[in-house]
């Protein structure tokens, strides 16, 4: 942050400056004037996006197992938020447990 009103940056989180308001607005749309306060909340929500990369969710591996055959890796990936490299390794660890 180079200037008092700048936007804050955390990972790919931006929590931006409004100067109509005199503060940055934060993920849950409120509105805060202390910049401490907002940095940390970008970097708590950068967090948690990481936490939700790594784990896969159940809904996820539903629609691995049930998708159509039509559908590329690329698609798929596009669908979940993910890698290619993570679909195939999930799809490789699902057809080593069956």
């Amino acid at each position: 942050m180079h200037s008092p009103t700048d936007n804050i940056r955390c990972g790919s989180t931006v929590i931006r400056y409004y100067s109509a308001y005199g503060g940055w607005m934060l993920p849950d749309r409120t509105l805060t004037k202390n910049p401490l306060k907002a940095h940390r909340i970008a970097e708590e929500t950068e967090e948690k996006k990481e936490k939700h990369k790594q784990a896969w969710e159940p809904y996820e591996v539903e629609l691995l197992i049930k998708r159509n055959s039509k559908w590329t890796m690329a698609v798929i990936a596009k669908k979940l938020d993910r890698t290619k490299s993570d679909i195939i390794q999930m799809l490789s660890a699902i057809s080593a447990g069956n």
